[in-house]
């Protein structure tokens, strides 16, 4: 450090030479070099020229208080030659020419909390979130899930879309011609002709974000009939993972039925859902038809033979029994399933007040191109926790969408200030309004008025450093009226 101290003032003698100096040093022990009692031959000859030439003093400053000079600490992570590489080839470029202690831990905590990093790189870490199976029901159409299978050819009936509805239990299916146009409640007139009325009132209903699931007569009216609504958060069709799978399969059906006949597939759906019906299924080792009604159907494959006819009280008995055998197994098969999915998970660590990233690959941001769109945005506030997976964003409020995600759609956010004191993060990105990509206001902070009559403000950008600022038109503020309302 004494050597450090000798060329600095040989290089900047023309200007040091004859001005009082004042040195600043995180090296302690150079308070005393002119006190010391030892000194080495080269200690004195730098005291020697330092003493003949300038009028200075040391002054000893913790390295923790010493801001770091941008000129003396080249970059390398956050600059463009950089590239932004991970936490590997980062350390691999810095050891190259630095070392000090801790410095892999170091370079790994400023990599994963870098902005830019964890807003546009794919994450590859495994999906967050253990699987929470829905509770299993006791007894058919108790529990039923609702989907719809869309943009089919039209038929001659005027129908290109199914309506299709699935019971919990007994894996029983109704396949329910409609029209994507058809209304709340149109929808709400099939499900009691075809559900309520052969099969009761079921106790929950599950279903995806559909709006006509989600409209206020829907909620009236399964309130009224004591169903509770079970819908899946955003972009998370798992939830009703078990409808989403059979729509692939009447999809399946029907492709098979109808090659010749596309324009009437709606006449098909009837003899395509008793066949499934009628099927074996995988989950239950019985058929929907026998588990709902306690025999099977009879088909042009079984003779009809006098049958003994079963004792009401023994067939009741048989009927609780297989119920129960059923449930037990569906349960069992359950627990397999999550076992095996947890594998390939990893628990959460986000709890409610935390930052978290949203993934954009559900989002309409089609003014970016899909190669080069940012992986994540945000970083947004979490609410509340609806479900051991789902938590609620604070979003902005021209965002359009429902706010609860499932915490696979979801990532920590580190902050960069928080971790490393000082280091700012970059300007935050616009956001959509109306698929439009448009800057939040912070604040406004003068105007003035042009020759032609025009209203212009000047803005400041939240997030954005005051050089930023800039005049813009009144007439384009239709969506920052309360920084406006604030300034006037």
């Amino acid at each position: 450090m004494g050597a450090a101290i000798v060329i600095a003032f040989k290089a900047w003698r023309c200007y040091l030479e004859g001005r009082r100096t004042t040195v600043y040093t995180d090296h302690c022990s150079l308070k005393y070099l002119k006190t010391q009692p030892n000194l080495s031959r080269r200690q004195v000859r730098w005291i020697d020229f330092l003493e003949t030439h300038f009028h200075y003093n040391i002054v000893y400053k913790p390295g923790h208080k010493n801001k770091a000079d941008a000129l003396s600490r080249p970059a390398h992570h956050d600059v463009l030659y950089a590239r932004h590489f991970g936490s590997n080839k980062t350390l691999t470029g810095i050891a190259k020419h630095y070392y000090w202690p801790h410095l892999a831990e170091d370079v790994q905590k400023f990599v994963t909390s870098c902005d830019t990093c964890q807003r546009m790189k794919s994450s590859k870490q495994e999906k967050a979130g253990l699987l929470q199976p829905l509770p299993v029901p006791e007894q058919p159409w108790q529990v039923v899930s609702l989907d719809f299978i869309t943009r089919l050819r039209p038929t001659t009936s005027g129908h290109d879309a199914i309506l299709v509805v699935i019971d919990k239990f007994s894996k029983m299916g109704h396949f329910i011609p409609t029209h994507m146009t058809a209304r709340t409640e149109e929808t709400a007139q099939l499900f009691v002709r075809y559900i309520i009325s052969q099969h009761g009132i079921p106790t929950t209903l599950i279903f995806d974000r559909d709006p006509k699931f989600t409209s206020k007569f829907w909620k009236e009216l399964m309130s009224l009939l004591g169903t509770k609504l079970a819908m899946s958060s955003a972009y998370h069709p798992q939830t009703d993972g078990q409808t989403e799978r059979l729509n692939q399969i009447v999809e399946q059906l029907l492709r098979a039925a109808c090659k010749d006949e596309n324009s009437k597939w709606d006449l098909h759906l009837p003899v395509l859902e008793f066949a499934y019906n009628n099927a074996t299924h995988a989950a239950t080792g019985q058929t929907p038809f026998f588990l709902c009604y306690g025999r099977h159907p009879l088909t042009p494959q079984k003779p009809t033979t006098s049958a003994t006819v079963q004792p009401a009280h023994d067939f009741i008995t048989t009927m609780h029994q297989l119920w129960g055998r059923t449930h037990k197994r569906l349960l069992d098969i359950q627990q397999q399933q999550k076992r095996q999915a947890d594998r390939h998970r990893n628990d959460h660590t986000i709890t409610m007040g935390d930052q978290v990233l949203l993934d954009t690959r559900n989002l309409d941001i089609s003014h970016l191109p899909s190669k080069l769109r940012p992986r994540f945005c945000g970083p947004f506030l979490v609410e509340a926790q609806v479900t051991p997976v789902t938590f609620r964003l604070r979003l902005p409020a021209t965002w359009k969408i429902h706010n609860a995600f499932d915490v696979q759609l979801l990532k920590p956010y580190r902050d960069p200030n928080t971790i490393f004191v000082g280091r700012q993060p970059p300007p935050p990105p616009p956001v959509l309004v109306q698929n439009e990509p448009e800057y939040e206001v912070e604040s406004v902070l003068a105007h003035r008025r042009r020759r032609n009559g025009t209203l212009e403000l000047l803005i400041r950008w939240k997030g954005y450093d005051p050089s930023e600022d800039s005049w813009v038109s009144e007439s384009d503020m239709g969506n920052a009226r309360r920084p406006l309302h604030d300034y006037l």
